[in-house]
C-alpha cells in the first residue's frame, strides 16, 4: 500500500437532518404568527455526511461514496431517513432571552425521527480498482437488511477477496437484538472464525450506548477506571454481547468524552483513550448548550484516515507491523476526539433566512496543533490522556486507578513536588474531577461524588419528586466535607446551602425551627440544599440521639409539630458526619448503640460520599493519592497568596519547602491545618516561598509536629537545626 494511490469505499445508511430556524422561542399570539418568520434548513447525514468526512480526513485517498445528487432534498425521498429538529443560537440569557455574546448555533430540539420503510438504494459513486478500506456506516435502518443496499459492497465477503489480500472493512455498527433480517452483520460475524479472513480484516466501531440498548450493564462515567471495567466485563460474560466478543478489533466510544480501544492483535490488548477533564456524563452537562450532528461521523472519519495513512495490510497489520497498526488506530481516536470537540465549539455556521443546507463555521476534520501556544499556557481542549487496561480478571481490578498505572511509587514525590510547582497542568495523562473549586484525582472519591452529583441532577430534573433526597458525607474534621457537597451541587446550578449544626442545638425545637426555615425556602420556589452538620453527635447522654427525629421528613417528607404536620418540601438533605470518618465506620455503630436508629437511618440515604483528606488512612505512610491532593491544594493556596510565577508557569516555592507539606505524616486538623501554615507564612504578593518564610515553630505546633515539619523543610537528618 502507497499513500498516493489509497481507495476508500463509503456506504451505508442515508439520512437528512431537517432543522428549523424559529424566530423567537415559545407560544406565539394569533397576531404574530404570520410575521414571525422561520426558515429550514438541513445537513446531509448518515452516510452522506461520513462520506464528506472522510474526504476531508484522508486527504491522500481517493474516496468513492455517497453525495447528494439534489442541491435541496425532498422530504418524501424514499432513498433516505429523516430527522426533525428545531435550530438556536445558544447559550442565551437566562432573562433577555437573547444569545449570550459566544453563542453558537446548534440543535436545540430533537422533534423526531421518519424511517423510511423499504429503503430505496441510493446511487454511489462509480468504483474504479478494488479498495484499500471498505467503511460502513450501518445504523440499523434498514441498509443491512436481506437483499439490502450493502450486497452492493465490495470486499464484505471473504468469497469477494482473492489470495490472502483483500481490504480493511471498519464498520460503524449500531447494535440491535438479534433477528433474521439484519442480513449484513449476520453475514460478517459468520465470517469472524478463527481461521476466517473476516477476523483479520474487520475493525468494528460501536457506542456504549448502543451496548446499553441490548441490555449491557455500564455505568455513566463515574470513573474512566470504572466504565472501562463494565464495557470489559459486559463483552466477556454478557450473553447479548457475544457476537461482539470474536471480534479481533472493536473501538467502543464514549460519545467526545473517550473510546476504548480492544485489539487481541496487541499485548496488552486493552487501551483506553479519554478526556482526562470529563467523563462521559460530565460532558454532556458542560456542553448543555445545544446539541450537533456527526460526532460518531467525524470519530469514524479520523480512525479510518490513521487506518489508511499507516499503510498496513490485514495481514501485515497481525504480525510484525501490529503495534504499528495499533499505534495508528489509537492516533486516529485521539484525532476523532479533537474533532468531534471542535465540532461541538464551531457550531453550524450563521443560515440564511432562506432554505439553505447547513455549513460548519470551519473544517470539522482539521487536525488543529494539539500544543499550547504560548509555554506555560494551558494545551487546547480536550486534554487527552491514554492508558493501558488490565485484564478484567485481575485482582487488582476493584483498586486499580489510572493515576498509580501513570506515576510509580517510586516517583511518587518527585511527582507531587512538580504538581506543587504547575499545579494540574502536570496531571496530563491522569483523569481530573472538577467541581466548581473542588479538584480530586482519587479513583474511589471521584466516583462517590459523581454518583451524588447524578443523584442531585436527577431530583433537580424530576419535579414530581417531593420528598428531600437525602445524602451523607464523611471525613475528618477538616477535610471539607461541606466544601466537597456544596461544590458538587453548585455545578448542577443548586441554590445556596442552609447550615444547621446539631451540636449547637439546644433541644429538639430548634431542630423543628431549622426545619421550618428549609420550608419557606421551598414555599418560596426554590429546591434549598440543607447541611445538617455533625448529624451523629450525641442530644443530651442519648448517642446518636438525632438520628430519630429525621426518619420522618426524610422517608414521607413530613415533620410533626404538636398536633400540626408540615410538609418540608423538595430539598436536599446533606448529613456530614462529625464523628464518624466514614459510612462504614457509621455503620459499625449501629452494634454499640442499638437504639439509634442507625440502620433506619442509613436505609432512607440515596448516597454517601468518604471525602478524602490530606491525612493518609494508617496516619503513618503517606501514599501516591493523599500525595496528589496535598500537592493539589498547596498549589491553589500558594496561588491565593500571591506567590510569584515564572514565564513557564511555575509557582516560586523551594523544593525543601514543598516537601515538607508532602511529607509530613499528619495534619492535626486536616486540610483547614495546610491553609493556616500557609496563611501565617511570612509571604509577599509575586514573591517567593522560601524555608525562611515560615511561621515560628510555636504557631507551626498548632497544626503539625513542628520540629518533624522544619526538619523536612531543612532537608536535614538531624534535629540540631530546628531545636
Amino acid at each position: 500500500m502507497t499513500k498516493n494511490d489509497l481507495l476508500v469505499v463509503v456506504d451505508g445508511d442515508t439520512t437528512v437532518d431537517w432543522a428549523v430556524k424559529r424566530a423567537r422561542e415559545g407560544f406565539l399570539a394569533a397576531e404574530e404568527r404570520l410575521t414571525a418568520e422561520c426558515s429550514t434548513h438541513w445537513l446531509w447525514g448518515g452516510a452522506f455526511l461520513l462520506t464528506h468526512l472522510v474526504d476531508q480526513a484522508a486527504e491522500n485517498a481517493i474516496v468513492c461514496g455517497l453525495r447528494p445528487m439534489e442541491k435541496y432534498p425532498a422530504p418524501d425521498d424514499k432513498r433516505v431517513h429523516h430527522s426533525f429538529n428545531t435550530l438556536d443560537k445558544l447559550p442565551r440569557d437566562s432573562k433577555t432571552g437573547k444569545p449570550k455574546k459566544d453563542a453558537k448555533w446548534r440543535v436545540s430540539n430533537f422533534l423526531g425521527f421518519h424511517c423510511q420503510q423499504g429503503l430505496e438504494p441510493y446511487p454511489a459513486d462509480s468504483l474504479q480498482g478494488n479498495p484499500d478500506l471498505v467503511v460502513v456506516n450501518d445504523s440499523a435502518l434498514g441498509f443491512s437488511r436481506a437483499g439490502g443496499p450493502w450486497s452492493r459492497v465490495p470486499g464484505l465477503r471473504d468469497a469477494d477477496v482473492e489470495g490472502d489480500g483483500g481490504p480493511w472493512v471498519f464498520l460503524n455498527l449500531r447494535l440491535r437484538r438479534a433477528t433474521g433480517e439484519d442480513d449484513l452483520w449476520n453475514l460478517v460475524h459468520g465470517q469472524i472464525g478463527p481461521d476466517a479472513l473476516m477476523a483479520r480484516r474487520l475493525v468494528v466501531l460501536t457506542t456504549v450506548d448502543s451496548l446499553r440498548n441490548v441490555g449491557a450493564e455500564v455505568s455513566r462515567g463515574l470513573s474512566w477506571e470504572k466504565s472501562a471495567f463494565d464495557v470489559l466485563r459486559e463483552l466477556h460474560g454478557n450473553p447479548t454481547l457475544k457476537t461482539l466478543q470474536d471480534c479481533t478489533r472493536l473501538i467502543v466510544t464514549f460519545g467526545p468524552s473517550g473510546a476504548l480501544l480492544v485489539d487481541y492483535y496487541n499485548d496488552p490488548p486493552y487501551e483506553l483513550i479519554f478526556d482526562t477533564e470529563h467523563t462521559e456524563g460530565s460532558w454532556d452537562r458542560d456542553h448543555k448548550d445545544g446539541k450537533m450532528f456527526g460526532y460518531t461521523q467525524a470519530l469514524t472519519a479520523a480512525v479510518a484516515s490513521r487506518i489508511v495513512s499507516s499503510a498496513c495490510a490485514p495481514l501485515e497489520a497481525e504480525s510484525e507491523q501490529a503495534a504499528e497498526f495499533h499505534n495508528a488506530v489509537c492516533d486516529g481516536i485521539e484525532y476523532g476526539l479533537r474533532c468531534m470537540h471542535r465540532i461541538y465549539d464551531r457550531g453550524f455556521a450563521e443560515p440564511s433566512d432562506t432554505p439553505s443546507v447547513l455549513n460548519s463555521e470551519s473544517t470539522w476534520m482539521k487536525d488543529e496543533d494539539v500544543k499550547p501556544a504560548v509555554v506555560g499556557e494551558r494545551p487546547p481542549a480536550p486534554r487527552i490522556g491514554k492508558s493501558t487496561i488490565h485484564p478484567p480478571k485481575s485482582s487488582r481490578v476493584g483498586a486499580w486507578s489510572i493515576l498509580e498505572e501513570v506515576y510509580s511509587k517510586e516517583d511518587a514525590l518527585d511527582v507531587a513536588i512538580e504538581i506543587v510547582h504547575r499545579g494540574r497542568e502536570h496531571l496530563s495523562n491522569v483523569p481530573i474531577g472538577q467541581f466548581e473549586d473542588f479538584l480530586s484525582v482519587d479513583r474511589r472519591e471521584l466516583e462517590a461524588l459523581r454518583s451524588v452529583q447524578n443523584l442531585i441532577a436527577e431530583y433537580l430534573d424530576d419535579a414530581d419528586k417531593t420528598k428531600p433526597r437525602s445524602i451523607a458525607v464523611f471525613g475528618a474534621p477538616g477535610d471539607g466535607k461541606s466544601f466537597a457537597v456544596t461544590q458538587v451541587a453548585k455545578s448542577l446550578g443548586a441554590e445556596e446551602a442552609l447550615t444547621f449544626n446539631l451540636s449547637q442545638f439546644a433541644s429538639p425545637r430548634d431542630f423543628i425551627g431549622a426545619l421550618h426555615q428549609v420550608r419557606d425556602g421551598c414555599l418560596a420556589g426554590v429546591v434549598p440544599l440543607v447541611f445538617w452538620d455533625e448529624f451523629d453527635t450525641t442530644l443530651g447522654t442519648s448517642e446518636l440521639g438525632w438520628l430519630r427525629f429525621f426518619l420522618a421528613p426524610m422517608q414521607d417528607g413530613k415533620f410533626q409539630e404538636e398536633q400540626v404536620t408540615h410538609h418540608v418540601g423538595r430539598c436536599i438533605f446533606v448529613f456530614a458526619g462529625g464523628t464518624s470518618k466514614s459510612y462504614a465506620e457509621f455503620l459499625e455503630k449501629s452494634s454499640v448503640f442499638k437504639n439509634a436508629k442507625v440502620v433506619d437511618f442509613a436505609s432512607r440515604l440515596r448516597g454517601y460520599v468518604d471525602v478524602v483528606g490530606v491525612n493518609p488512612p494508617s496516619g503513618s505512610i503517606v501514599d501516591l493519592r493523599v500525595l496528589a491532593r496535598r500537592a493539589i491544594l498547596l498549589n491553589e493556596f500558594l496561588k491565593r497568596a500571591g506567590i510569584k510565577e515564572g514565564e513557564d508557569g511555575r509557582i516560586a516555592v523551594d523544593d525543601e519547602v514543598a516537601r515538607a507539606f508532602l511529607k509530613i505524616p499528619n495534619y492535626r486538623n486536616g486540610t483547614r491545618s495546610m491553609e493556616a501554615i500557609v496563611d501565617m507564612s511570612r509571604l509577599h504578593k509575586g514573591g517567593r516561598f522560601g524555608r525562611s518564610s515560615l511561621p515560628p515553630k510555636t504557631q507551626l505546633e498548632l497544626h503539625v509536629k513542628a520540629s518533624d515539619f522544619l526538619r523536612l523543610a531543612s532537608n536535614s537528618p538531624t534535629d540540631w537545626l530546628v531545636s
